[in-house]
């Protein structure tokens, strides 16, 4: 028996004799990914064929965890949604160019083509309606009124409204939506609407937060920008309703604009969402080998 079968299917260092790390890399996953030996084992066989797979998975999940814990002890959130992105750039690296397609309205990077199909296949869909409820974007209202001051909106409120006549009227008398870190929302009909119809018209919502989140990752990138996705806030004992949001802007460099948004997620749950999703992503083998 090969060494490496008492943990992995494959052997993620065939070029060298690395029983000791392939055992820590076990034991690293099973800590990181909440899962038993054994689960981790048969999940691995989805790289059989695919070492460099599996190595960059180790990779991509001890780097994101070294970085998650340095900003931890700093008790800081400008990271986080950096971290992030660029690890889910990671997992899916072998997509290295975006499909035609005659739906497509506009030209996508691959980088951001990369985030929509990573939430789209291994997001679970509570997840998906929790990300797209938690998060609102400011709508501009006229070209010389600043972000801000325009009226917040969920994604989906403008096909809410056009799809579904029987909440315009409830909608039309708030004049935002309000953010709201679950599956549902007392404030705003926007998620109920949503949460009704079916994963083509959630997966179409979710691309554009892939979207926004992109033009996040290049405003880190090439505007050293910070912008913040969640907070660190506990809810209070005795509290029986309690929310929390944070506010910020991102640079948007194709068209010279900030805008602004306010999100209700916790650092904990999206540290859940992601880590769920690489779970799902390891049991089907990425990254893969490139296209």
């Amino acid at each position: 028996m090969k060494s490496y079968n008492e943990f992995f299917f494959e052997n993620p260092y065939p070029y060298k004799n690395a029983q000791d790390r392939i055992k820590e890399d076990s034991k690293f996953l099973q800590k990181f990914l909440g899962k038993t030996k054994k689960q981790i084992k048969i999940a691995s066989q989805s790289y059989v064929g695919n070492s460099m797979g599996l190595r960059n998975f180790l990779f991509i999940t001890r780097s994101y965890e070294h970085l998650r814990k340095v900003e931890l002890s700093e008790k800081a959130t400008t990271l986080a949604v950096a971290i992030i992105l660029f690890a889910i750039d990671a997992v899916m690296m072998h997509v290295l160019k975006v499909p035609r397609s005659k739906k497509r309205k506009r030209l996508l990077d691959y980088h951001e083509y990369r985030l929509r199909q990573y939430f789209r296949k291994f997001l679970i869909r509570d997840d998906k309606l929790i990300l797209l409820n938690a998060m609102v974007f400011a709508a501009q209202v006229a070209k010389s009124v600043p972000m801000h001051i325009g009226k917040d909106r969920h994604i989906m409120y403008r096909g809410m409204l056009n799809k579904s006549k029987d909440y315009e009227l409830e909608y039309n008398k708030r004049d935002w939506c309000t953010a709201e870190e679950s599956t549902d929302n007392i404030h705003c009909p926007c998620i109920k609407w949503l949460a009704s119809e079916d994963d083509n018209k959630l997966n179409y919502y979710l691309g554009h937060l892939a979207n926004h989140l992109y033009k996040m990752r290049c405003s880190i990138v090439h505007e050293g920008m910070a912008p913040l996705i969640s907070h660190t806030e506990e809810k209070p004992p005795n509290f029986t309703i309690w929310g929390m949001t944070v506010s910020d802007v991102y640079f948007d460099s194709k068209y010279s604009r900030h805008y602004h948004y306010s999100s209700a997620l916790s650092r904990k749950t999206l540290e859940r969402i992601f880590i769920t999703s690489l779970w799902t992503a390891f049991e089907n083998g990425y990254p893969k080998l490139p296209e």
